[in-house]
């Protein structure tokens, strides 16, 4: 999405490209972007000049929106070690440090939007460029 939120946004990026600027399997990719087309975050075209295009302006877009579409949001009280849920009644070895790192990501994710990072993501992919 970063990469999408960078791009021109009259052009389509053709997936075999998005793949390639974000350096993430096509095949992996191609099942992320239908989430994140089905959320209606990104668009898709098909045929010459088609691709993917971010589907609303990215100061619109939270990164809870891109987790909870590809299933990645944070979940409160789930378990680090995967035992289901825990809690301070009954807490499993990690779930001090876990309930912070969720927080964290939580509060990050519901206050940080695509526009943020957008120049980031731009700058990152110049840098590959130049390798």
């Amino acid at each position: 999405m970063s990469q999408l939120a960078s791009a021109d946004s009259n052009d389509a990026l053709p997936a075999a490209a998005l793949s390639k600027q974000a350096d993430v399997p096509q095949h992996y990719l191609s099942k992320i972007m239908r989430k994140l087309v089905a959320a209606k975050l990104a668009s898709a075209t098909k045929g010459p000049g088609g691709g993917f295009r971010i589907a609303r302006p990215p100061s619109t877009i939270r990164f809870l929106d891109i987790m909870a579409a590809v299933g990645e949001e944070p979940v409160p009280d789930h378990c680090a070690f995967g035992w289901g849920r825990c809690d301070f009644r009954a807490p499993c070895p990690m779930h001090p440090a876990f309930t912070k790192l969720n927080e964290e990501v939580w509060r990050w994710a519901t206050s940080t939007t695509l526009g943020e990072v957008r120049s980031t993501g731009a700058l990152r992919r110049r840098r590959r460029a130049r390798r």
